[in-house]
C-alpha cells in the first residue's frame, strides 16, 4: 500500500477554482436576497421595538383620556344632582306654597261658613227661646193672675225706662 501524503496540486487547484464559482455564485445571486432578508429582518425588529413603546404610550395617553373621561362624568353628575337638587326644592316650595294657599282658602271657606251657621244658629236660638219664653209665660200667666200683674208691672217699667 502506497499512501502519500502530500498536497496534490491540481486537486488544491480544482478546490480553489470550485470555492472561487461557488463564491462569485453566492455573491452574485443569494447575498443580495440574503442582506435584504437580513436587513427587512431587522427593520421588523426595530418596528417592533418602537411599537413596543408606541404601544405603552398609547396605553398611557387612554388611561389619562378615560380618567379626564371619568372626572368630566363625575363633574357632570355632580351638577346633575345639584340642578336636579335645586329643581326638586323649588318644585317642593311651590308645593309647599300652594297647599298653604289652598289651606288658607279652605279655612277662610270655613271661618264663613261657621260664621254663617253661628249667625243662624244665634237667630234660631233667640227665636226658640222667644217662643218658649213666650209659650210658657202664657201658661204660667194664664194659670196665675198676680203672676199675670206682675209681668205687666215689669212690661210697663221697662218701657219707660
Amino acid at each position: 500500500m502506497n499512501i502519500e501524503i502530500g498536497i496534490n496540486g491540481r486537486l488544491l487547484g480544482a478546490m480553489l477554482v470550485n470555492f472561487g464559482i461557488l463564491y462569485w455564485v453566492l455573491n452574485k445571486f443569494a447575498s443580495k436576497p440574503l442582506i435584504a432578508a437580513l436587513n427587512t429582518r431587522k427593520e421588523l425588529m426595530d418596528k417592533l421595538e418602537n411599537a413596543d413603546e408606541h404601544y405603552e404610550q398609547m396605553i398611557e395617553k387612554a388611561k389619562k383620556e378615560s380618567d379626564e373621561i371619568v372626572a368630566k362624568g363625575v363633574q357632570h353628575k355632580e351638577k346633575l344632582i345639584a340642578d336636579a337638587t335645586v329643581l326638586a326644592n323649588k318644585t317642593k316650595d311651590e308645593i309647599i306654597e300652594n297647599g298653604r294657599k289652598e289651606a288658607n282658602k279652605i279655612t277662610e271657606n270655613a271661618t264663613h261658613k261657621a260664621k254663617l251657621l253661628e249667625e243662624e244658629l244665634s237667630e234660631n236660638f233667640a227665636d226658640s227661646v222667644k217662643s218658649t219664653t213666650e209659650t210658657v209665660v202664657k201658661k204660667l200667666i194664664n194659670k196665675d193672675p198676680d203672676l199675670k200683674a206682675a209681668y205687666l208691672d215689669t212690661l210697663i217699667e221697662e218701657a219707660i225706662k
